[in-house]
């Protein structure tokens, strides 16, 4: 009943190009129903639903460790996207990882390809599992795609953050229009709110064992490595085994959180000069290749270790977990070497006296500083120009490196020797 239900709206959209959820929760709803995926139970599986990045899926690891903890007999699967992947392929707690490009069905032109291949997602893999429970724990921002997602795989049970009440909560005065209601409300999709105090992005997917009425043993974060991914880092680091090796996160999803590349140059000239030992290990893609050869070229021969393009986003993580210290921008790199407890020396583009309106929505520092990690973290003093009265996310929305770009070289210097210090006598543990 269900295939045929699913098909004839699928045909009614594929014509009408428009999708009513109302209608699509009338004529599938009740074929769920009918072929068993309401039937009450205990939880025997469980789908997470997160289609966003690195660094989001950092946060989200202490989640699915615990959820494991909770339900250790249970089928654990995970939909991701496609870039995250292959982070989670290795995760000893998940059953099967699958994947979906949010970017096919967001956008003009998108809907009915989108929601077509959502149904061959569900149709080939997720009906098969007849699901208790599905969670997303992607927070802020547009997320009618995951809301859809969780409902047309059938779950029984479907949890994920409130798209509107949390605006009311955090963002008092922003108008909502009826239509950000509709797809969590039309789909019945339950609505959970996290306490306004929580802010880190690392505790707030946890709030949901709360909902559950569930405990975590810890709020730690991991990262999931294979021996294969260990061993080609240490083959590429070999030849540098007595130098102190520091990851250099040059790249960022956003232009403005970019430190510029010759800044950190000058910074690491000086480093380099100071602490002889010291090599620094690039890492990235093709957007990071151009800056690491420049560094290699422009710097002391064999000071600077270029990676970028050589290494998988996993292999990537084994280099940092071979380093002793991370410096560079606010990127996912800076939250897995954090997860790997190794120090971080963060350049923020958020300046000290720029004052959001609501800070536990726009503050990009105040929701992913590095967590659980000895760290410093280095700001602008001030915001340029119109940023001073921005109240978006992070401060500063330059489309260029920006407010960021105030931060001299040789504060960078200044906060390595105070870092190269804390770990001689390392008292301060970071924040938690």
């Amino acid at each position: 009943m269900l295939e045929e239900a699913v098909a004839a709206y699928a045909e009614e959209l594929q014509a009408s190009k428009r999708l009513v959820l109302t209608d699509l929760f009338a004529a599938v709803e009740p074929a769920f129903a009918a072929d068993g995926f309401r039937d009450e139970g205990p939880v025997r599986s469980i789908l997470l639903v997160r289609l966003d990045v690195i660094g989001d899926l950092v946060m989200t690891s202490s989640l699915i460790r615990e959820l494991r903890r909770n339900y250790p007999q249970a089928r654990f699967d995970v939909v991701t996207s496609p870039l995250v992947k292959p982070m989670l392929e290795v995760c000893p707690y998940i059953d099967k990882v699958y994947t979906f490009d949010r970017f096919c069905f967001l956008g003009p032109g998108n809907l009915v390809p989108g929601f077509l291949k959502m149904l061959d997602l569900c149709r080939g893999s997720l009906w098969l599992q007849h699901y208790d429970l599905a969670i997303c724990p992607e927070w802020s921002g547009n997320k009618a795609d995951v809301m859809l997602l969780l409902y047309l795989s059938g779950a029984r049970r479907r949890l994920a953050f409130d798209q509107v009440i949390w605006v009311k909560v955090y963002m008092p005065g922003v108008i909502i229009l009826p239509q950000d209601e509709d797809f969590q409300r039309s789909l019945r999709i339950e609505a959970c709110l996290t306490p306004p105090d929580l802010v880190h992005e690392a505790l707030r997917p946890l709030h949901f064992l709360t909902l559950l009425g569930l405990k975590a043993e810890s709020n730690a974060l991991e990262v999931w490595l294979c021996e294969r991914d260990r061993a080609r880092a240490r083959r590429w680091l070999f030849p540098y085994r007595d130098a102190f090796l520091v990851t250099l996160g040059i790249g960022a999803g956003s232009m403005e959180r970019r430190y510029p590349v010759e800044g950190y140059r000058v910074a690491m000239e000086r480093i380099i000069e100071r602490y002889p030992a010291t090599r620094f290990v690039v890492v990235g893609g093709k957007a990071e290749q151009e800056e690491g050869q420049y560094l290699a070229k422009n710097l002391p021969a064999g000071r600077v270790i270029d990676l970028s393009c050589r290494t998988t986003i996993r292999e990537s993580a084994a280099v940092v977990a071979e380093t002793a210290l991370y410096l560079g921008n606010d990127t996912g790199l800076m939250h897995i070497a954090a997860a790997l407890k190794r120090p971080v020396i963060l350049v923020c583009r958020e300046a000290q006296e720029w004052q959001p309106c609501y800070p536990g929505v726009t503050s990009a520092l105040a929701r992913y500083y590095p967590w659980q990690t000895m760290n410093l973290v280095l700001r602008p003093l001030r915001p340029l120009g119109d940023c001073a009265t921005l109240d978006s996310y992070g401060g500063c929305e330059a489309g260029k490196p920006h407010c960021i770009a105030q931060i001299p070289p040789e504060a960078i210097v200044r906060a390595f020797d105070e870092m190269m210090t804390m770990l001689q006598n390392p008292t301060n543990t970071g924040q938690a």
